[in-house]
C-alpha cells in the first residue's frame, strides 16, 4: 500500500491545508489541541505548497535512493504525527536523527513545522570536539574553498568574513557553524572538512 502525504503530513501540524472541509487529517474533537493545531495549519498554510512539499518529498526520495529504510522511516514519522502517535518535538527529535549529514534537507523541513518550531543546524549537527589543526592543514582547506568557489567570489568573501568575525568579534563556534553550513549547502565534503578542522 503506497503511503499519500498531504504536504509532508499536513505541514507536520495534523490539518490539511484545505480551507474548512479539508482532506481530514487528525487534531480534530472538540478539544482545544485540535484548535490549536488548526491554527498551526493556517501559519504553515502561508508558507507551503503542495509542490513545495512534494519536490521535498521527491529530495528525501532521492537523497536516500541507496537506503530506502530511511526514506520509509521519514515517511513513518510523518504519519505518526499526523495519527498524533508522537507531537511536533518527536517530529523534529526523530528528523534530525533521521537526517544527520544532510543540513539541506534539515533546513528545508523547517517550512513544514508550525510557528514557533524550529531546527537550527546546532542543534542537529553538534560542533565536533576541539582539537588542534597543523597551520598547513587550514591553509589547505582554506585554498581548496577559494578554488571552489572561484567563480563566486561573494561566498568566498563571505566565508572569510565569518571567519574574520568568529575572530574579531568572538562569535560562538556554534554561530559559526550555522553559517558555514548555510554557505556550503550544495558542498557538504567543504562543510564535512570545515567541521573537522
Amino acid at each position: 500500500m503506497r503511503t499519500r502525504l498531504n504536504p509532508i503530513n499536513n505541514s507536520i501540524d495534523g490539518q490539511s491545508q484545505v480551507p474548512a472541509s479539508g482532506l481530514g487529517g487528525g487534531g480534530g474533537g472538540s478539544g482545544g489541541a485540535g484548535r490549536g493545531r488548526a491554527a498551526a495549519a493556517s501559519n504553515c498554510a502561508q508558507k507551503v505548497s503542495i509542490n513545495d512539499a512534494l519536490s521535498y518529498i521527491k529530495e528525501v526520495k532521492d537523497t536516500f535512493q541507496d537506503e530506502r529504510e530511511k526514506y520509509d522511516m521519514f515517511i513513518a514519522v510523518t504519519n505518526d504525527y499526523k495519527n498524533q502517535r508522537i507531537d511536533t518535538c518527536g517530529v523534529i527529535a526523530r528528523v534530525k536523527d533521521l537526517f544527520k549529514g544532510h543540513p539541506d534537507l534539515i533546513l528545508r523541513f523547517n517550512n513544514f513545522l508550525p510557528n514557533g518550531y524550529e531546527i537550527n543546524l546546532t542543534q542537529a549537527n553538534e560542533a565536533p570536539p576541539n582539537r588542534s589543526i597543523t597551520f598547513e592543514e587550514a591553509l589547505r582547506l582554506v585554498e581548496k574553498i577559494k578554488k571552489r568557489f572561484q567563480n563566486n567570489k561573494h561566498d568566498y568573501q563571505s566565508f572569510l568574513d565569518i571567519l574574520k568575525r568568529y575572530e574579531e568579534e568572538h562569535t560562538s563556534i556554534n554561530d559559526v557553524y550555522d553559517e558555514v553550513a548555510t554557505l556550503f549547502i550544495d558542498h557538504s565534503d567543504l562543510l564535512d572538512e570545515f567541521k573537522a578542522a
